[in-house]
Order: structure tokens, then C-alpha cells, then sequence
């Protein structure tokens, strides 16, 4: 068994500042015999390997990955693409210019946010008067340097003891105020539910192109959609499996508990899947490699080796 870590940031997704030499680095520290980029929206990181000896700082293998949040009938989801072959890369990078283009996420953004502030009133929630949250072409950019509405809007929230109510059952948005869109903005019942039909790419488009580049799809994270709920799990698990080209689920993470490990093991291996895990790396948080504690290995992840 090798040591692995499939899901890495890099300074190419927000709310990470990690090149990826510095990734490298850190993944040779931790004797990683493979790791995956797995930036948001982006191929950024592969560009840069071009211009780095990579032999000279990581002796391990990197799989090549991406992570594309997209639309799945009324849910935003994200999808995590892996080992797409580089030379389909300008043609993945083209699709990604056309259905994530800066301009229409900047125009979202802004939208969104101006819809979760009027939202406060049905909860009676706490904003800052004086504060003014708004986004334009010019202060928001989503890659590294800035931050998306959904997560600036949560951190405010977050500052108030009055609000904490609300994220009881989603205690993990506290450490990681990103989870917020994925939970309340993406849930059609939450009357923070933002309407992303005319931003996002769906789903198949998504499959689509990776598989068009000779990749592979894994559902990330599936658990952190609803709850503790794992008849709602297992619900959302059969039905993109059913309905879609799904090669694999990510059944290790830090927002998966030990018992929903289990439970995606056994779902994967029932439904003859792929099994992926790495530690959504960002930031000092986590650890290269290692979820409580523990290595992240490739038993059960002969997919790699193919």
C-alpha cells in the first residue's frame, strides 16, 4: 500500500496560498507516494509543473485531477475529474474558459450576495449595519485571492453568537465557512437556496469532458450535503450512480465521519466503484496525507496503478 492524497489546493483555488513547489515539498516531507491537484475550476497547477524539476524536490507519482462544481437536477455538487490525459489539456482548458468564464461568476456572485442579505430577514439573522458586502469585477476574483459570496456571507454570520443556532447539525461550516453554500445555498428547501441553472455547468457536461479527456469521475465529499442523514446518502448516491457515468466516490475526507466511511466503502464495493481520499488540503488545518491521525492508503484504490 503507497500513501496518498487525492484532493490538494493549491494557490490556484481560493483561501489557499500553497504553491505548488510548496505543495511538493510537503507532500515529499510526508513520504506521499502519490498526490492530485485538485484545484476548483482550474488546471493552473499542471501548468506550472512545466516550469518546476519536479524530481529534484517530490520522488512520488502525480495523478493529474480537477474539481468542477456543477449542476445535478436541483443541487449544486462539486465533481472531481482524475487522470485526464495531458494532451487533452487544451481542450479541457477551452471547455473551462467557456462554462466557468470569470465575468458570469463575478455577475453571480454579486447576485447571490445581494439575495442571502434580503434571505437574513426570514431568519432574523445578524448582519452589520454599516457593512457593506458587494461584489464587482473588480474586488472579487474567484481563484486565489479572493472569496466566494457564500463563503464572506457565513464569516460574517459566524461573528455573532445570535446566529450560531443555524448551523446546528452543520457544526463543520464553523471551521469552514465555504461549506455554507454547499449546504444551505444548494438546498432548494433553505431559503438561502440560490438558483444556479444559468451559471453552472450541469452535471453530464461535466462527465462529459473528462471522459472526453480520458478521465475518470469520482463523486467528492457525498456526505456533506445532508446532514447525518444516510437514507438521504444513500438516496443521492443511487441516483447519480443510476442515472450517470460515476467511475468512483471519495470515501475518504475529513467531513466523512468513520461510520460513513464504512458506509461508502460498502456502497462502492456493492456497486463495483472506484474508492478515492485525500484531505481537501487549503490550508495548516490538515496534514498532507492524514485524516485523525491516520495515513490515507491506496488499499483498495488499483485504479492508480492503470
Amino acid at each position: 500500500m503507497d500513501s496518498v492524497d487525492f484532493h490538494i489546493h493549491t494557490n490556484h483555488s481560493q483561501k489557499c496560498e500553497f504553491s505548488v513547489e510548496d505543495i511538493l515539498r510537503r507532500a515529499q516531507k510526508s513520504n506521499l507516494e502519490y498526490i492530485s491537484f485538485t484545484d476548483h475550476g482550474t488546471t493552473e497547477a499542471y501548468k506550472d509543473l512545466e516550469s518546476i524539476n519536479t524530481s529534484d524536490i517530490y520522488a512520488g507519482k502525480i495523478i493529474t485531477g480537477i474539481e468542477i462544481n456543477c449542476l445535478y437536477k436541483d443541487m449544486c455538487i462539486d465533481i472531481v475529474g482524475y487522470k485526464y490525459k495531458m494532451k487533452y489539456l487544451e481542450d479541457l482548458n477551452k471547455w473551462l474558459k467557456e462554462k466557468i468564464s470569470f465575468e458570469k461568476t463575478a455577475h453571480f456572485q454579486q447576485e447571490q450576495l445581494e439575495y442571502l442579505i434580503k434571505a437574513l430577514k426570514k431568519y432574523n439573522l445578524i448582519l452589520p449595519e454599516n457593512k457593506k458586502l458587494m461584489f464587482n469585477e473588480k474586488n472579487v476574483r474567484i481563484s486565489k485571492d479572493n472569496e466566494f459570496a457564500g463563503f464572506v456571507f457565513a464569516e460574517e454570520l459566524l461573528k455573532y453568537k445570535e446566529n450560531l443556532w443555524l448551523f446546528e447539525g452543520h457544526e463543520g461550516i464553523l471551521n469552514s465557512p465555504g461549506l455554507f453554500f454547499k449546504v444551505f445555498c444548494c438546498d432548494i428547501n433553505s431559503p438561502f437556496y440560490v438558483d444556479i441553472k444559468s451559471y453552472k455547468p450541469k452535471l453530464k457536461e461535466v462527465i462529459d469532458i473528462i471522459h472526453k479527456c480520458g478521465g475518470l469521475i469520482f463523486v467528492p465529499h457525498p456526505t456533506v450535503y445532508f446532514k447525518d442523514d444516510e437514507s438521504l446518502i444513500e438516496r443521492f448516491l443511487n441516483d447519480i450512480v443510476t442515472e450517470y457515468e460515476i467511475d468512483g466516490i471519495e470515501c475518504y475526507h475529513p467531513d466523512v465521519s468513520l461510520e460513513q466511511r464504512e458506509f461508502l466503502l460498502d456502497f462502492c464495493n456493492s456497486k463495483n466503484l472506484k474508492i478515492s481520499g485525500g484531505t481537501d488540503f487549503h490550508d495548516d488545518s490538515r496534514v498532507l496525507g492524514l485524516l485523525d491521525g491516520y495515513k490515507i492508503t491506496s488499499d483498495n484504490m488499483n485504479w492508480i496503478y492503470s
